[in-house]
């Protein structure tokens, strides 16, 4: 998770419009993220990417590529959920960013573990990265900014 100091830099660097950091509903929109996008369940394993609904893969690429050109596809006018996953892959943070808060903010990850949704709860992508690969994944057969 984010600490106070990371947050504080981020929200002097990018105007509110860029990124957002809604503390108080978080824990409302994550909920309503998962009850959407993700299958729902009681036992076993807790890791979102196991849990995509109608799981798909977009791609796989390096972390150059994801950088360079993955993330920057996403567009610079709108606005998405991005959501902070812990080191289990449960979700424990959300932010309403661009992409270019979106990249600057992945770039602190390790592991590379983080989804976007959109903002009317229609899709969500997830990244996992490990070494110098990245898997990238869609919900519900929907159309992404991604493919």
């Amino acid at each position: 998770m984010f600490c106070e100091e990371k947050l504080n830099e981020l929200k002097k660097e990018f105007p509110a419009t860029d990124f957002k950091d809604p503390f108080y509903e978080g824990p409302a929109i994550i909920e309503k993220i998962i009850q959407k996008l993700f299958e729902k369940r009681i036992t076993g394993d807790l890791d979102l990417f196991e849990r995509i609904k109608d799981k798909t893969l977009i791609k796989k690429c390096t972390v150059t590529q994801l950088f360079g050109e993955v993330i920057p596809a996403l567009g610079t006018s709108s606005n998405y959920w991005l959501l902070l996953l812990s080191k289990y892959g449960v979700p424990n943070r959300v932010y309403d960013c661009k992409s270019v808060a979106i990249s600057k903010i992945a770039g602190m990850l390790y592991p590379l573990s983080f989804s976007v949704a959109d903002k009317k709860y229609n899709w969500a992508i997830c990244f996992k990265g490990e070494n110098n690969e990245v898997e990238i994944y869609k919900s519900k057969n929907a159309i992404t900014p991604l493919g």
